[in-house]
């Protein structure tokens, strides 16, 4: 049958779950974030890669590059409409009570990937900084780049771990141990942010295109937003199509 096709899911307005009309087990959701590991920190990285893109924005209109603001923008356009919609999606719900378990689940895991997502945002400017442009140097002891994989050596574990304890163990002396390695992972994915911030004044300060490049990249970006835009309403159009059917 061609149900069993596809991944896609659906969610009814009167139940926190998610109910995948294709098989697999349920999905339960709150508050637009899901309960399931995997769902919850893929959410929390590209909430928070959403959030940093529009802080650089913001930082490169301060900074008066106006032109390179507005070429984020429409680069911005894509991961916003996806987030935004996959919220929306997830977002309806009946109000029923919430244990604590749940309640841990549907913040500790997105904490983690907005964690990584900062770790990300710190490499990425890091390297622009160091490799591309030649300003800057690394201040971690272990130089560059190993100072960057002894971050990533503390966050796989830690989101390992969080995982074992919330969705494994999930007894409520678990769940305070999972908040106690997340608060290490919030922490240092802080200071990974300021770390990304710093290095992304040296872009800011080293970037110059030529009119003619300017409009090279702007075509470029609004072709991809045009073809994503059109894919993007057949999917939307799918989805609705697929929810009618199912309550019918």
């Amino acid at each position: 049958m061609v149900w069993n096709t596809y991944a896609a899911r659906v969610s009814l307005k009167s139940s926190y779950t998610r109910v995948n009309i294709y098989g697999g087990e349920p999905e339960t959701t709150h508050f637009g974030f899901s309960t399931r590991p995997s769902s919850g920190f893929i959410q929390g990285f590209a909430v928070m890669l959403v959030a940093i893109w529009a802080i650089n924005i913001t930082v490169l209109v301060a900074a008066g590059d106006t032109l390179t603001a507005a070429l984020f923008l429409l680069i911005l356009l894509i991961p916003i409409s996806i987030v935004i919609y996959t919220f929306t999606k997830q977002q309806r719900n009946s109000g029923e009570k919430e244990t604590i378990s749940d309640k841990a689940k549907k913040f500790l895991m997105p904490l983690h990937g907005a964690a990584f997502a900062c770790w990300v945002f710190d490499i990425t400017t890091t390297f622009y900084a160091i490799d591309i442009v030649r300003r800057a140097t690394e201040l971690n002891p272990l130089g560059w780049p190993l100072g960057a994989v002894g971050a990533l050596i503390f966050y796989v574990p830690a989101t390992v771990f969080t995982y074992i304890l919330l969705f494994k163990i999930g007894r409520r002396e678990s769940l305070g141990a999972a908040a106690v390695i997340t608060a290490l992972a919030a922490y240092l994915g802080w200071m990974n942010f300021n770390a990304g911030t710093q290095n992304f004044g040296f872009f800011v300060n080293s970037v110059s295109f030529t009119m003619q490049s300017y409009c090279l990249l702007f075509s470029l970006v609004a072709v991809v937003d045009l073809i994503y835009a059109v894919a993007f309403a057949k999917l939307v159009k799918r989805d609705a199509s697929l929810v009618q059917r199912k309550i019918g």
